[in-house]
Parts: C-alpha cells; structure tokens; sequence
C-alpha cells in the first residue's frame, strides 16, 4: 500500500506541479528539433514537447524517462535508464545539446531498475537525485542489497522544489499492467480512479507511461480497465 501510495503522490506531484515554461516566458530550448534521436544502442529520445524529450531504453524492455528543461536551465531528468553506461550516453547526450554548463537533477518515482538503475553514474557525477521517502523505504525493504548505497544519495523533495508544472504533461507509471509483484491492486485501482477523478482531458495534454508509447489521459482508462479485469 505503501509504494502505491508514494506513487500517486509523486503523479500528481508532476501532472500538477512539474513545470519547465513556454515561449512567453522568453525561455529558449535548446533540445533537437528532430522527431526521435539515436543516442545510443537501444536508446532513443524523441520530442514530445518544447523542451521535453522522451527517452526509450529498449534494454531488457522498453521503458521510458523524461528530460525536461526547467525555465531556470536546469534539466530535470526522471527516471533513468537501466544502466550505467546507458544514463552516461544520455547525461553526455543532454549535455551536447544544452551545454555543460547546466544543473542536473533526477528524480525517482519508484525503486525498481528501470527507475534507478543509472543512479551510480549520476552519483559519482555529483548529481543530485530525489525521491519521496517511501520510495527510500521500499529499497530498503524490496530493493536488492546494492541498491541500498543509493540512499545516502537520494534526497528528499523538501530540499528543493522542483514542483512547477510544465504545461500540461504528466509523468504517470506504465498504462498496462507489467510486473505486479510488488503492486496492491486494489490501492492502484483507487489511484487510478482519483487521477481520473482529478484531472481531464483539457488538463493533461499528454500521459507518458513507464513503459509503452505517450498517449492521452485516457491511458488511464486502458489501465482501469485490466485492472477491472483481475
């Protein structure tokens, strides 16, 4: 219950709170123009809106972060990708196309390895990364024994706020099932309906799942759906 609940939290913290800035605000984004980028093996990034790319790790199975220019030039990275060496390729990526000069920070929304799984690279970078103090909780009680070096590391929102919305994107965990091993299910299926509840259509431009293609809010139906159907 507890993850689940850290989740919703942390979806609505970003649907509602995630926020980089538009034209009128005089800001200008340096990311490619280009629909999708070849970063490196198995990693893309594609532009989903100004100033937000979304990054697909094909490695084991797909599944995505979001890099997003702040309004400040700071460049919000949630959730990494698997691996060490695949967050060093996309970290030098963004650098390459925002400048070296730039504040990185991470965010993670769970303590699975497609949410933390580059968290040592941006450790030794000296990269700031936040979490909610469930997640924390849940690598010390789920997480493997080397993922628990993390923590000293992860930092909590309170420290600094990154809690302004970018237009109308939302950053929301994956729009089918997936592994369920350590979900709740009937605490996910009141999330969902909450969200749905909170949030429409003219308020959320665009859904990004952990895993799958971007979409509309209405991911969220698919996903009430089969969990209806367990």
């Amino acid at each position: 219950m507890k993850w689940k609940e850290s989740l919703l939290v942390l979806m609505t913290i970003l649907s509602v709170a995630l926020m980089a800035c538009t034209k009128s605000d005089g800001y200008v984004y340096q990311f490619t123009e280009k629909n999708v980028v070849e970063i490196g093996l198995d990693l893309t990034a594609e532009l989903v809106a100004e100033g937000v790319m979304l990054v697909n790790h094909k490695f084991p199975w797909g599944a995505n972060s979001l890099v997003i220019e702040m309004s400040n030039s700071d460049v919000v990275l949630i959730d990494t990708p698997y691996t060490y060496d695949a967050t060093k390729e996309l970290v030098e990526w963004i650098k390459s196309e925002v400048g070296d000069e730039r504040t990185i920070v991470a965010i993670n929304t769970g303590f699975h390895f497609d949410n933390l799984g580059g968290n040592g690279y941006l450790i030794e970078q000296g990269y700031k990364i936040y979490s909610t103090s469930q997640t924390v909780d849940m690598i010390y009680e789920k997480g493997e024994p080397s993922r628990a070096w993390f923590l000293e590391h992860v930092k909590s929102f309170s420290d600094k706020k990154y809690y302004e919305t970018y237009q109308n994107l939302a950053y929301v965990k994956a729009s089918d099932l997936g592994n369920t091993t350590d979900a709740n299910m009937s605490e996910w299926t009141e999330s969902i309906i909450k969200l749905m509840d909170k949030y429409d259509e003219e308020m959320v431009k665009y859904l990004i799942p952990g895993h799958g293609k971007a979409g509309t809010i209405k991911l969220l139906d698919k996903t009430l759906a089969l969990l209806l159907e367990k």
